[in-house]
């Protein structure tokens, strides 16, 4: 008999596009109880401090040294059965402990210790909760969770599973007006995460205490065991036995995953019209990044009730583009139709758009046709401009904006022009260029223009490349060849920033640089004068950066930033053939020093993406048990040396447990006809 088994790794690296990183402490100085000091969090931050890893731990020591404060601090750990966070994380830094040994912490000493402080060297105790003390908060914003239907039927325990495969986990409903989202959504009974065995618990393991009863009480009846399931007419919950087999919602948290919030459109319009209704109503036509973004579009649609093609937001212009122009990771995606025709084929030489059907797959088809559409449910991120004055010709600027961000700054409107024009002194350089007809630099399509005279200025130049002016703000046309200060943009989310941790121990360079690399990433690379801005506001005297020089000059991680900012001006060679730069508070500019001198220092960070991929594994030798901690780590060493091979660096692979302590499970039939039918879309 043939065996298939499921499993799930983390495979992570800095090198990918970051949605999640460093956390925001914050120290407070009032005296609280532990579930004092989490409303207050909650009200004025995002929760009590999640710590993930050693670099967290480091970050919040330094938080609460910084404030002079040396006592014991709250931390957002408490038990509820099990140690969980005060804001519900579950992701894969939840289980990041730091006891204090020596009292053989968490020792739960007279049985009622079951909130956790920080002490000033950063190990943790238990302790009672009904306590004062001064406490951490993490600074953020608490992102709302989006609920996904899914009309498939299931048992309670299966949709669970199929949420935390697919999504995070069944919905938990924290108060009325999410349990209206998800009473709009249904159409009849379907599992939220609710259940109870024998005690009531959130599938997700939070502490949402809402509820909607149908009959106003908890409905424990003669059931010992039961999920609840909300019906559409009232949103009212009832008591359901697990076995039950019903439709059910999940939820995703907007940056936890890269699903998108589709939304179909019945309308016929040609795909210039869809995309503009998608403009005006949502963000723009869908975007698709992964076959699970696909299978969630075609569960839109299909759930619609529609089996025809429809809209998509690829186009071709020279080469195939999103209509909201991005630009990410999952921007080359695509899911063409392998059949007789082998999309995109350009049959009537004018298909320069894309449709999908119910099955997921594409075609190029004409732009001049009508189809229902599907649009992007979402916010649209404006760019953030960062200004480099270092002077360079545009093709060089352009370079470096590419290398260092997405790409030189498009204007789309008067409020980002004036945004620029603020920050600029002289001439700079925008992305508008022209050879021979007009583009911007990242091909988007933006047809603002503020030219100095009211008009296009072609003048005698065949070729140029537009330049912003500080006082008027206005554009005129250079040489491409000027040597000019430019702006550059990136996106919140896209663009992978660094984040600058302050460490107010004083070390040599050699000390500071091992001492980044093991907790963070390196010691500071400064890019521009935005960042060498922030180093500056969170320093107080010399602090270490990562340049240095023996005998040439270099960044400690290795990047190619030609930013300085030297202390007269020009690079300080002087006597010193080994020197490593550190910056100065007051006028944040650079000078010489011996490395080894003991100072504070500046480390830096990435944002960490971590990607669950999924495997089907077939089994020649029934007998061999993949469980086996021996097996598991001959496998994960191949999946390191696979990526090793094909030029993969920086990444770390990790088993993903499952609830009962397995990686592998063997499939079930309906699990296979499952994946079966995925592999059909």
């Amino acid at each position: 008999m043939e065996r298939f088994l499921l499993v799930v790794l983390y495979l992570s690296g800095w090198f990918i596009f970051s949605t999640s990183g460093l956390h925001q402490y914050h120290y407070v100085a009032e005296q609280m109880t532990w579930t004092e000091a989490q409303t207050y969090c909650r009200e004025k931050y995002t929760d009590l401090a999640t710590i993930e890893t050693m670099g967290d731990m480091n970050q919040l020591v330094n938080t609460v040294s910084s404030a002079g404060y040396n006592s014991l601090v709250w931390i957002g750990l408490y038990s509820n059965i099990g140690w969980r966070w005060s804001d519900g994380y579950r992701g894969s830094g939840a289980e990041f402990r730091n006891w204090q040994t020596e009292g053989n912490e968490p020792n739960f000493r007279s049985g009622d210790q079951f909130c956790v402080c920080m002490e000033q060297r950063g190990v943790w105790l238990d302790y009672w909760c009904s306590i004062e003390s001064h406490f951490i908060c993490n600074n953020g914003t608490q992102l709302d969770p989006q609920f996904v239907y899914i009309s498939q039927s299931m048992n309670w325990s299966s949709a669970q599973r199929y949420c935390r495969e697919n999504y995070i986990d069944l919905a938990t409903v924290r108060n009325d007006t999410e349990n209206q989202q998800i009473q709009k959504m249904i159409g009849t009974w379907a599992w939220i995460g609710l259940f109870r065995n024998p005690d009531t618990y959130w599938s997700d393991g939070s502490n949402s205490s809402f509820t909607y009863w149908d009959s106003g009480s908890h409905p424990l009846g003669s059931l010992s065991r039961f999920c609840a399931a909300a019906v559409q007419k009232s949103g009212k919950w009832k008591a359901k036995s697990c076995e039950d087999r019903l439709p059910f919602v999940c939820y995703s948290i907007p940056g936890s995953s890269g699903l998108h919030q589709y939304h179909y459109v019945a309308e016929q319009m040609t795909w210039t019209e869809a995309q503009t209704y998608c403009r005006e109503k949502y963000t723009d036509l869908a975007t698709i990044e992964t076959m699970e973004d696909m299978n969630q579009l075609v569960n839109t649609v299909s759930s619609a009730g529609n089996n025809s093609l429809v809209w998509i937001g690829l186009y071709s212009n020279i080469d195939w583009r999103w209509s909201d122009e991005y630009r990410g990771s999952g921007a080359a995606f695509r899911n063409w139709y392998t059949g007789a025709n082998n999309e995109p084929d350009f049959t009537s030489g004018v298909d320069f758009c894309v449709v999908t059907g119910i099955k997921g797959e594409w075609w190029d088809d004409g732009c001049s046709l009508k189809y229902p559409t599907i649009c992007n449910n979402g916010t649209q991120l404006d760019p953030q401009f960062v200004h480099i004055s270092q002077s360079m010709n545009w093709s060089s600027a352009q370079r470096y904006c590419r290398e260092n961000y997405i790409d030189l700054a498009t204007v789309r409107d008067d409020t980002e022009n004036q945004q620029i024009q603020k920050m600029i002194g002289t001439w700079t350089w925008i992305g508008l260029f022209r050879n021979p007809d007009s583009y911007w630099s990242d091909g988007s399509n933006s047809s603002f223009t503020y030219w100095d005279g009211g008009s296009h200025p072609l003048g005698s130049l065949s070729r140029f490349c537009a330049a912003a002016v500080q006082k008027s703000g206005k554009w005129k046309a250079k040489s491409c060849e000027d040597r000019l200060p430019f702006v550059c943009y990136s996106i919140p989310g896209t663009q992978l920033d660094p984040q600058f941790v302050y460490i107010s121990q004083s070390m040599s360079w050699s000390s500071a640089q091992r001492y980044c690399r093991e907790n963070y990433i390196d010691l500071a690379t400064v890019r521009n004068d935005t960042e060498n801005q922030q180093i500056q506001k969170m320093i107080g005297g010399y602090a270490w950066i990562g340049l240095f020089r023996n005998p040439d000059t270099y960044w400690s991680d290795g990047s190619g930033s030609s930013f300085t900012y030297w202390d007269g001006g020009s690079h300080p060679l002087g006597s010193l053939s080994r020197f490593c730069g550190a910056a100065v508070q007051k006028s944040g500019k650079w000078k010489a020093k011996s490395c080894e001198d003991r100072l504070p220092f500046v480390c830096y960070s990435i944002t960490v993406k971590r990607q669950v991929v999924k495997l089907r594994m077939k089994l020649e030798d029934s007998s061999v048990d993949l469980n086996d901690p021996a097996v598991k780590a001959q496998i994960l060493k191949k999946f390191q040396d696979r990526l090793k091979e094909q030029g993969v660096s920086g990444a770390t692979l990790k088993w993903r447990e499952q609830p009962d302590g397995k990686v592998f499970h063997e499939e079930g039939k309906e699990e296979k006809k499952k994946s079966r039918k995925k592999t059909e879309l």
